[in-house]
């Protein structure tokens, strides 16, 4: 399967969250991904410079509303921001 062209077909934003919560079957095996770098493309190259920024962003002189973001307060700005 291309998980490239893979799309999710949901009614709502809330179906969405409720298909995310749903628990992984432990009888479907994990999708293998094609991690391979793309050509012409340098994979890692600002890696470090993310962590400085998330690390700065989460210190305790950061910012605060950074800090109080759970996966799940961050779920529905992550629907928002797919489309």
């Amino acid at each position: 399967m291309d998980f490239r062209r893979a799309t999710i077909s949901c009614r709502s934003a809330r179906d969405l969250q409720a298909r995310l919560r749903q628990p992984v079957s432990q009888e479907t095996p994990p999708p293998q991904l094609d991690l391979s770098p793309l050509p012409g493309k340098q994979t890692g190259r600002n890696l470090s410079d993310l962590v400085g920024l998330m690390q700065r962003l989460l210190a305790p002189t950061g910012c605060p509303w950074d800090r109080e973001q759970t996966l799940e307060s961050l779920l529905p700005y992550l629907v928002e921001e797919t489309y």
